[in-house]
């Protein structure tokens, strides 16, 4: 996180004020710092290292900040007044916090989808440990003989089981986050284009939509060129990604997509 607590040589009122606090967004932070320099944008990054130094200084009306982006405040509520000074100033927020804390729940946002009339993976939603020690004896056959059970919330893989195939399974996978719900879904098996599974991470970036060919078992992007898009019939990729934009209230995301 070098580079983010010069605030001597800031001007009263900076342009973007960028919270994080997570070491796995240093890579696209330093992105960010470059094209903002680039378009003569002020950035104002704000970590744990200078978060108190900020928080006073904004109010104390020596500093304030027209747009918040803000990548912590779900994990750490230290950066919460962050949140609430940009509230209370009506400034722009990309991802504003309450949207992106509801989008964070994966059972809602599976019901917000299917509502929206997207095509989703068969799944059972499962109440916390803490609210239903033990659930009661579940159907799975629907699920075949391989599914995934997963957390309502966390992200990069934490706390998914890949390969249950029993009721064991899922109880053991409830107990790693005894305080969240889970979700049981059937298993996806993509259909393959070119010797590749037809798998894909979309980026959704203030209404442009950036499809990528993905690899969730190496977690590796590759752009999807308008050549592919047309060969392969998947531009409906831009639309799925528009709907789940118009559904979760979200500036900024990436969602998975895999055609079966």
């Amino acid at each position: 996180m070098e580079g983010a607590g010069h605030l001597s040589s800031l001007p009263r009122r900076v342009d973007l004020c960028l919270a994080w606090n997570w070491e796995h967004d240093a890579a696209v932070v330093g992105v960010l710092e470059r094209g903002c320099l680039d378009r003569g944008v002020e950035l104002l990054q704000v970590t744990p290292e200078n978060l108190d130094v900020v928080v006073a200084l904004l109010e104390s009306d020596q500093l304030e900040f027209s747009v918040l982006f803000d990548r912590a405040s779900d994990v750490d509520a230290r950066f919460l007044p962050l949140v609430e000074w940009a509230r209370r100033r009506g400034c722009r927020q990309i991802n504003a916090h309450d949207r992106a804390v509801a989008s964070r729940n994966k059972a809602s946002m599976h019901l917000e989808c299917i509502a929206a009339g997207l095509h989703t993976p068969h799944t059972i939603i499962l109440p916390s440990v803490v609210e239903q020690e033990r659930v009661p004896a579940l159907d799975l056959s629907a699920m075949g003989d391989r599914f995934c059970v997963k957390p309502a919330h966390g992200g990069g893989g934490e706390g998914v089981i890949r390969h249950a195939r029993t009721l064991q399974d899922v109880e053991s996978a409830r107990n790693l986050f005894p305080q969240d719900r889970y979700l049981v879904q059937s298993w996806v098996v993509p259909a393959q284009l070119d010797g590749r599974p037809a798998w894909f991470r979309v980026l959704y970036c203030a209404g442009d939509v950036h499809p990528c060919w993905w690899d969730p078992g190496t977690h590796i992007y590759e752009p999807l060129t308008d050549e592919e898009q047309d060969r392969h019939n998947v531009g409906g990729l831009r639309g799925v990604a528009h709907v789940i934009a118009w559904a979760c209230g979200l500036d900024l995301f990436s969602t998975e997509i895999a055609r079966t």
